[in-house]
């Protein structure tokens, strides 16, 4: 994967976590749960979010922390996030961590992430 491959990942990132804040800004967790067309595009866009940052660690196996030219534990940790799954019974458990990663943990990496 070349520079501008992985530039496009990294851009892909930054817009879907300011889509997510965007679309969840002025909303309560009860109604995230009430909305399920919302839950629905929610879990679509943090499992392309996990693929565009796993694509990035993939084009970059061998860089270690120290020497990356981006936070390469955010980029692990984003990844983690293309195994959500969602389906109607959602439990609410996993859908309130999901809300949390959105209203709490994606306002905070979104600075640290390369632009």
């Amino acid at each position: 994967m070349n520079e501008e491959e992985i530039r496009h990942h990294q851009n892909n990132i930054n817009n879907l976590i300011n889509q997510l804040i965007i679309e969840t800004n002025r909303l309560s967790l009860d109604e995230f749960m009430k909305n399920e067309q919302l839950k629905e595009r929610v879990f679509a866009q943090m499992q392309e979010l996990g693929q565009a940052a796993q694509e990035v660690l993939m084009a970059n196996p061998d860089i270690d922390d120290a020497s990356a030219s981006f936070d390469k534990s955010i980029y692990e940790k984003l990844a983690t996030l293309r195994n959500a799954r969602y389906h109607q019974e959602t439990e609410r458990g996993l859908a309130e961590g999901l809300w949390n990663i959105i209203k709490y943990d994606l306002i905070e990496i979104e600075p640290h992430l390369e632009k």
